[in-house]
This record gives structure tokens, sequence and C-alpha cells, in this order.
């Protein structure tokens, strides 16, 4: 891929909420709200990576992207598999 990740996916979610409220048989409350974000989850150098926002804009996506360069300076994990003594390849 374009950035060096070997695997990505996004998942974007809109929520919509109706609601109406009663006491004592009448009616109180009635409202309407709407929720959004997305979630970003990637693989680099065999390690998961997860980015997500309730905002969804292009100048938060970019924010969320970061630089786009790794520090080098520290290692990513990698899952072993403990019971067969072996790393996991992904």
């Amino acid at each position: 891929m374009r950035l060096g990740a070997s695997y990505a996916d996004i998942r974007i979610i809109r929520t919509q909420y109706e609601f109406v409220s009663a006491k004592n048989e009448k009616v109180s409350n009635i409202g309407r709200s709407e929720d959004e974000g997305f979630g970003v989850r990637v693989i680099a150098d065999g390690a998961w990576g997860y980015a997500s926002s309730g905002l969804m804009t292009k100048r938060e996506i970019e924010r969320r992207k970061g630089n786009n360069e790794p520090d080098r300076s520290v290692q990513p994990p990698k899952f072993d598999d403990v019971a067969e003594g072996r790393m996991l390849k992904i």
C-alpha cells in the first residue's frame, strides 16, 4: 500500500437515536440525535495499529493519519504464540 502497510481498513459508523420520554402518562420530551465516527486498522511491519475518532472531517482524518514516518527508535510489538513457542506471522 502507498504508506507502507500490508493491510488497512476503515469503518465508518453513523448512529441515529430517537426517543420519547413520558411521565404520568404524558409525553415530557421528544428528541433525536446522531453520532458518527471512524476507526482505521492497519498492519505495518508485522504489528497492528488502530486509530479512531468521533469527528468525521478531512482534517481529523489527516491528523489521525500522522506523519507517515515510523519511529524506528521504538520496535513494533510482535505477537508470540507462547503455548507453541513460535512467532506468529501476520
